[in-house]
C-alpha cells in the first residue's frame, strides 16, 4: 500500500454522511462564532448566554465526535465481515 493510492482519483472513494448530530453541530458552531463576534459590538461579550452557548457547543461537539466513532466502529465491522 502506497500513499498514491489513496490520492488517486481513479479508485474508489468512501463515501461518508454527516450524521444529524454533526449537522447540529455544525449549525451550533456556526451561531456561536456569529453571536462571539458579534458580542462586543452589542457589549454582550459577559453574557451569560454567550456562556451558555459555549457550553452547548462544547456539547454537540462531544455529541458529534461520539456519533462518528460510534458509526465508524460499526462500519470497519462491516467490512471486516464481523
Amino acid at each position: 500500500r502506497t500513499l498514491s493510492k489513496y490520492f488517486n482519483p481513479c479508485y474508489a472513494t468512501a463515501r461518508l454522511k454527516p450524521t444529524f448530530t454533526a449537522r447540529v453541530n455544525t449549525a451550533v458552531q456556526l451561531i456561536l462564532v456569529a453571536a462571539s463576534l458579534a458580542a462586543p459590538v452589542f457589549n454582550y461579550a459577559d453574557s451569560i448566554y454567550l456562556q451558555i452557548l459555549w457550553c452547548f457547543t462544547a456539547f454537540t461537539t462531544a455529541a458529534s465526535a461520539y456519533s462518528y466513532y460510534h458509526y465508524g466502529r460499526k462500519t470497519v465491522q462491516v467490512i471486516k465481515g464481523k
